[in-house]
């Protein structure tokens, strides 16, 4: 120390202590012996592919400039099981190690049946980092605490890194860091760690799903460019069923190399076949999407592993709502959302929007595939499955029956069922059908499979989403399930509705004949059992059939046999409806007042069919020559279908101010709704509709 300069040290130690004022025993903890502790940190894959922007992260947050304060720095990794997190750290460190001379450590701390890590995993990977830089053995402590303070104090003022792979909690991390000074802590999560920003300086870069080049790019590095090549489209497929998970293309590419010169197709033919994939990509213990994705499950808790299995359990290939998930695991519902920020944190699920979680194809399988494994789960998973179907299918009638209150088939066939529990308005009833969509047809398909009488009442129950969505597959292929196992049952009246609702598909496509075969089946079958309704639906249906394919008198003698049943049953609602679709056949001036009654009964309450009404009745008016009340009736519907989002009544309407338009000699305004009317229906797929409407804008009318 030269005077003058105190504070100042010169030459070289172990260790430099400033002390004040000094009381007691000091001890200071060195090793017996020097040595270079050398990067034990795995050397990373040569098949390593584009993560070049989380590199760049980690550089950013680990590569400080040497005037920067004397905390170590802490980057932490996640991402989903097998995404590469542990790849992408060697990688960087294999970069890198040259920067911290003073060494680089490494602490895998693997998975331990609690959950929480190999027990003691921590404690051990400090005990070799002791012995590494010179400590016997004899003489390291025993407690972590103790080992942790003398890897601190060892460290202190030094360069070093610190790898820690599968850390499980932010206590592990802080055991593990080396002292002050321009050190670096690289993390690969499997827990959540957001504790550490509490403590420490921390930044966390995230392992996203490869592209689709990327992914391209690994399996060529992997099983050559010609065999990934050779046939594009198979390897095409094949990248979308490995969801960019780095670990499942890793196994997919051995599987190809070990094709040796036969397609690719089949193998991706294969692994496509439902509960397959990730059977087909865990045959290899070594290089085990199962493997992998059995670590991850290891560690959660039992509540949260029952969450888990709910995620292989639930219908179809969607996503699910919080109040679903509760029902499927019979739980509270705020248990249930913590349950989830543990699976979201270990990057198992994700949160596709408010209340709302998704799992991709590997995590449903392996947590099916987990349970069809495991007596017990199997038990456990089977009642979640059942739980979710129940809430699904009381949810469809429930909003089903608050679109269409009036429709009084499901009370009919199943008395009771649409009462009870709690009241649902239109709006959130159509919003919660438009959301649970792919969710409900998968849980039709499994009630057909089994044979369940569900898949009538689904069927019946869905009719308002499909009529409103004009999903025309959908109610083509649920009805004709529904027809069949109401024949099965020998339901008769059931199987009549279904047929119906079965030939409203090609009458939406505007298969005109093939929709009239099919309600002329209903007709007869309802007939030869006498129920007075039903055969006047199925009447109701061949007159739409018969005016679509322009039978005109056909339809008006079929309408005015419907409006006489209708009155016979009493039933108003259907008398109204009746009388509206007469209106849209008799003459103008007959018309207009079947359209006004029907009118006057449907502003009390029933939103689509006042529209519809006030649709045809602005049509029939504008044939009469009354452009003005026309008009008005058009605009009315037009405002009332555009806030209901009913696009194809929307298209049809603004074909009708089309025709008022040319009627007045304003071609500009007439081309500009056909064009609005062709852009609809092109939007919601009805091609042919939008070819009709081409002509008429090529027309000479036009």
């Amino acid at each position: 120390m030269a005077d003058g300069h105190r504070n100042e040290n010169t030459g070289s130690a172990q260790v430099v202590a400033q002390v004040g004022t000094l009381t007691g025993d000091m001890h200071l903890h060195l090793p017996r012996r020097q040595a270079e502790p050398r990067n034990q940190v795995p050397n990373p894959t040569s098949h390593y592919t584009n993560n070049e922007r989380q590199l760049s992260e980690i550089s950013a947050a680990l590569l400080r400039p040497s005037d920067e304060g004397q905390v170590p720095a802490i980057a932490v990794i996640v991402g989903p099981p097998g995404s590469g997190k542990s790849a992408t750290g060697y990688r960087w460190v294999f970069a890198h190690s040259n920067t911290f001379p003073d060494g680089v450590f490494y602490a895998p701390l693997g998975s331990g049946p609690d959950g929480a890590g190999a027990p003691g995993a921590e404690s051990e990977a400090l005990r070799q980092f002791l012995i590494r830089v010179g400590f016997e053995p004899r003489e390291i402590p025993d407690s972590l605490a103790s080992r942790s303070a003398w890897f601190r104090e060892w460290s202190a003022g030094k360069r070093v890194a610190v790898v820690i792979d599968d850390a499980v909690r932010a206590a592990q991390v802080r055991h593990l860091l080396p002292g002050v000074g321009r050190s670096a802590v690289l993390v690969t999560s499997v827990g959540d760690l957001s504790g550490l920003r509490a403590t420490d300086q921390v930044t966390f870069v995230e392992i996203t799903p490869l592209e689709p080049e990327s992914a391209r790019e690994l399996l060529r590095r992997i099983a050559g460019a010609p065999l990934v090549d050779a046939e594009p489209a198979a390897v095409e497929e094949l990248i979308g069923l490995c969801q960019g998970s780095a670990l499942a293309l890793s196994v997919a590419a051995v599987l190809l190399v070990g094709r040796g010169e036969r397609p690719v197709a089949p193998l991706v033919a294969r692994l496509s076949r439902e509960g397959r994939l990730v059977r087909g990509l865990s045959r290899d213990p070594e290089l085990s999407v199962d493997v992998v994705f059995d670590a991850a499950a290891d560690r959660l808790s039992p509540a949260e592993h029952g969450c888990y299995l709910a995620f292989g359990q639930h219908q179809g290939d969607g996503d699910i709502s919080l109040e679903a998930l509760a029902a499927g695991l019979d739980a509270d519902p705020e248990d249930v959302e913590a349950h989830l920020d543990r699976l979201v944190a270990a990057k198992l699920v994700t949160r596709t929007g408010e209340e709302r979680y998704g799992a991709n194809r590997l995590v449903r399988e392996h947590a099916r595939r987990r349970a069809e494994l495991h007596e017990g789960r199997s038990a456990e998973a089977r009642r979640i499955r059942d739980r979710l179907a129940s809430y699904y299918r009381i949810a469809a009638v429930r909003c089903g029956h608050a679109m269409n209150p009036r429709r009084g088939w499901l009370e009919r066939f199943w008395p009771g069922l649409t009462s009870g529990g709690a009241h649902v308005e239109k709006a959130q009833a159509l919003q919660w059908l438009e959301a649970e969509r792919r969710t409900l047809r998968a849980v039709i398909d499994d009630d057909h499979r089994e044979g369940r009488v569900e898949t009538c009442v689904l069927a019946i129950a869905l009719w308002p989403l499909y009529e409103h969505s004009k999903d025309f597959a959908d109610l083509e292929e649920t009805s004709h399930y529904a027809e069949r196992l109401a024949e099965h049952r020998e339901l008769p009246l059931v199987r009549t509705l279904a047929l119906v609702q079965r030939g409203f598909a090609p009458l939406g496509r505007q298969e005109y004949a093939a929709a009239a075969e099919l309600f002329a089946q209903a007709r007869k079958l309802c007939t030869d059992h006498g129920d007075l309704e039903l055969t006047a639906t199925t009447i109701e249906s061949q007159a739409l059939a018969a005016r679509g394919l322009g039978q005109v008198v056909r339809a008006r003698e079929l309408f005015e046999e419907n409006l006489e049943l209708a009155r016979k049953s009493g039933n108003q609602q259907r008398v109204g409806v009746a009388r509206m679709h007469l209106g849209s056949v008799a003459p103008a001036s007959e018309a207009v007042l079947h359209l006004e009654e029907a009118l006057a009964w449907f502003e009390k309450g029933d939103a689509v069919n006042t529209a519809k009404t006030r649709m045809w009745l602005g049509m029939r008016l504008g044939e009469l020559g009354t452009a003005e009340a026309a008009g008005v009736a058009l605009h009315r519907a037009l405002d009332t279908m555009l806030e209901l989002r009913r696009h194809t009544d929307v298209a049809q309407i603004r074909l009708g101010l089309a025709e008022l338009a040319l009627a007045a000699g304003d071609r500009d305004e007439a081309r500009a709704q056909q064009r609005e009317a062709q852009a609809l229906y092109r939007s919601q797929g009805w091609s042919s509709q939008a070819e009709q409407v081409e002509a008429r804008l090529a027309g000479p009318e036009a």
